[in-house]
């Protein structure tokens, strides 16, 4: 699921949240199957009234202090949910001609069936054809039943469902699993557990699996509840346990992708040897960085918006993107990808695990929008801080700066793209300044090649969920 984020309170959202509120539509939200139906308590119904006005004036400054009346802190509105708890994929697909919640929920629930039917049936599929003249219908309910749109569903998914089926048999079907869940049962369970006990609001910071494979469901719901009566039970030890029941064949996540060719590969993340990551096999050296500073044309447009961090892995070589969280002025987040593979997400770092990071190794986390120029002026106030950041950069020839060489060509950029009267420049601009305020940070303090190297191969493994603080799944891609 993607949440929403402070940078997602446009009317387009907010519109389509107002209606479903009105007419009683229930609301995707974390740990909540099915949705909730907000009723029109008195901060709701100023809210509404809030959105109106919005509407005829354009200006969120008021929608924005109901949502959020504190830095980083969204008031629990809405059933006694969040804004950042808003499942935001129905919202995202307004207008789109890109899959939403209803085609992903199709996708998942569809290889959760293939997966289903493989088990109890001890995988006696010959072929996919065979597969599909038997079930093909079982199939086309779901995605009824999801509402999904059918051109979201191709070939190379009905392969994605056997294939994925198929290894996950193989790999674990040794168990008569009793329960499989993708929303409800078991992943709302332990959606709530990591909610409650850790305050990880969003299951996929901790554990990307999409589905759970349990063998006897009011046994395991009661040995979990046991294990962390006490409250005590650090998010490390209740890995443990999971990997433990994992081992056991008891309970078995699974974290879902389309295949980009048969046959699937399956991946155990977070099951064994967990100091493997520190090992010289498994560590990413730095490579290179781009942040390009220059523009393109006689508007001064920039010719990139984004940070990517390229690292050499002996098994892997992989990048990470550091990019706007949304299109307003936003946070900045750090996305994985296996450069040998661009298909392949790593995933997105977590920004609580991001800023441990930071701060465990002695750097400053400064992700908030508002410490950060929003327009040429305040950009001149604070030039010189900006400037000294560029040079230092320039001189370590650790980034790629867009062969942008001296003070006055930053300065003279950052004011074509902040004063070109294009909108979506000036958030990019607000965003380039946040990248490079982050970039400053790491390489005027981790100077030490090993400390360099340790820090960015932590990233990465954050992006993929590696390690002892996320939970154990298997991947099927």
């Amino acid at each position: 699921m993607a949440y929403m984020q402070f940078g997602d309170i446009q009317l387009k959202y907010l519109n389509l949240l107002e209606k479903k509120i009105v007419n009683k539509t229930k609301i995707k939200l974390f740990g909540k199957s099915g949705g909730v139906e907000v009723s029109q308590t008195k901060e709701i119904k100023t809210l509404l009234a809030a959105i109106k006005v919005a509407n005829k004036t354009n200006n969120l400054e008021a929608v924005r202090k109901i949502i959020q009346p504190k830095p980083r802190a969204f008031a629990p509105i809405f059933a006694g949910f969040k804004w950042s708890e808003i499942d935001k994929s129905p919202f995202s697909q307004i207008g789109s001609s890109n899959p939403g919640a209803a085609e992903t929920a199709a996708h998942e629930l569809c290889s959760l069936e293939a997966i289903r039917l493989f088990m109890q049936n001890n995988g006696a599929y010959s072929t996919e054809e065979a597969f599909y003249k038997k079930h093909r219908e079982d199939f086309v309910k779901i995605w009824k039943k999801e509402n999904a749109r059918l051109s979201f569903w191709d070939k190379k998914w009905d392969t994605t469902y056997f294939e994925t089926a198929k290894i996950t048999q193989k790999k674990v079907g040794n168990t008569r699993w009793g329960h499989y869940s993708r929303d409800d049962g078991f992943m709302e369970d332990v959606s709530k557990l990591v909610s409650r006990l850790y305050g990880i609001t969003q299951k996929d910071t901790w554990n990307p699996a999409d589905v759970w494979l349990v063998a006897n469901y009011n046994k395991e719901k009661k040995y979990l509840q046991d294990v962390i009566k006490d409250k005590q039970t650090s998010i490390e030890e209740f890995n443990t346990e999971l990997r433990h029941k994992f081992n056991d064949r008891a309970i078995v996540g699974v974290s879902l992708k389309k295949l980009t060719r048969p046959p699937a590969t399956w991946e155990l993340v977070n099951l064994e040897n967990m100091d493997m990551f520190y090992d010289d096999e498994y560590r990413f050296r730095y490579d290179r960085g781009i942040c390009k500073l220059n523009t393109k044309g006689p508007n001064g447009f920039l010719q990139a918006k984004d940070t990517v961090i390229f690292l050499d892995g002996k098994r892997m070589k992989a990048k990470l993107a550091i990019k706007q969280s949304g299109q307003q002025f936003s946070t900045l987040r750090l996305e994985g990808t296996d450069v040998g593979n661009n298909a392949a997400r790593l995933g997105q770092v977590p920004v609580r695990m991001a800023e441990e990071t930071f701060k465990a190794y002695g750097l400053k986390w400064d992700n908030e929008p508002k410490n950060y120029p929003k327009s040429y002026a305040e950009f001149i106030k604070e030039q010189d801080k900006y400037s000294k950041m560029f040079t230092f950069l320039k001189r370590t020839r650790m980034v790629d700066l867009g062969g942008v060489t001296s003070q006055s060509d930053f300065i003279g950029n950052m004011r074509l793209a902040m004063t070109n009267g294009h909108e979506s420049n000036l958030v990019g601009a607000h965003s380039k300044l946040m990248q490079l305020t982050m970039l400053h940070e790491i390489f005027s303090n981790l100077t030490n090649k090993s400390k360099l190297e340790e820090f960015w191969t932590d990233m990465i493994y954050n992006a993929q969920k590696k390690g002892k603080v996320f939970g154990p799944f298997s991947k099927v891609y």
